[in-house]
């Protein structure tokens, strides 16, 4: 997500209700959908943490969409 920061100061926050989905980058394979809701943990400059029923490996890009009550839909480009 954000390059060259240092997570560990970087103020980290709950979203009371807040939802990910997510899908994986490939190359061919532009139709593939978002994942099921995944549950929010937390969110920082420096990214999301989320839980989710599969192993993504670290460094995997990823469209990650966050879900947060009364907002519009957000996505972002991660890893």
């Amino acid at each position: 997500m954000v390059q060259n920061i240092d997570k560990r100061k970087c103020y980290r926050f709950e979203v009371s209700g807040g939802k990910v989905k997510y899908k994986k980058v490939k190359v061919f394979d532009f139709h593939k959908g978002f994942s099921i809701d995944c549950r929010l943990i937390n969110l920082s400059k420096g990214g999301a943490n989320f839980t989710c029923e599969e192993i993504i490996r670290k460094g995997k890009k990823l469209i990650v969409k966050l879900l947060i009550p009364d907002y519009e839909p957000l996505e972002l480009l991660g890893k």
